[in-house]
């Protein structure tokens, strides 16, 4: 399935020492498919670690919805550095993984973000293990986290 998606939401946020963002979204995906999609993206964030997740649902999907949720659970050990897990549960054709997680590093600066993501490295056939995906993404308004796609 080719498929392109957009979104707008608000952001809303509470607290200061342990903070909680939490941003409403709705969309549209277009591509093979036309349909609306709802979703959440949200965050708490203590000194040293966060916990991130990103859902979306498109009710109407054929055959029965669809629903695709991101996940990251990371450490922050320098304010450079964030370390964590991260986990994906979708349903892809032509993949036998409904779940699947792995381990990811992210180096900010005041211009760049650098990811890289390990997914799968238990599972994955052998000459897929390693390095999913890197990336380098250029601030202001870089995204946060790094999909798996």
């Amino acid at each position: 399935m080719d498929a392109y998606s957009f979104f707008v939401g608000y952001n809303l946020g509470w607290g200061e020492a342990l903070r909680l963002d939490f941003t409403p979204i709705l969309g549209m995906v277009t591509g093979s498919t036309h349909r609306v999609v709802g979703g959440f993206e949200a965050t708490l964030t203590g000194r040293y670690a966060d916990a991130y997740v990103e859902f979306e649902y498109v009710p109407d999907a054929e055959p029965s919805g669809y629903a695709y949720a991101w996940s990251e659970l990371a450490w922050r050990p320098r304010d450079w550095l964030r370390l964590g897990l991260a986990a994906q549960r979708t349903r892809v054709p032509d993949n036998g993984h409904n779940l699947q997680r792995g381990v990811f590093a992210q180096v900010n600066d005041k211009a760049h973000i650098r990811c890289g993501l390990l997914v799968q490295p238990r599972r994955a056939r052998p000459d897929r293990r390693g390095l999913h995906r890197a990336e380098l993404l250029s601030r202001p308004g870089a995204p946060r986290t790094l999909q798996y796609g």
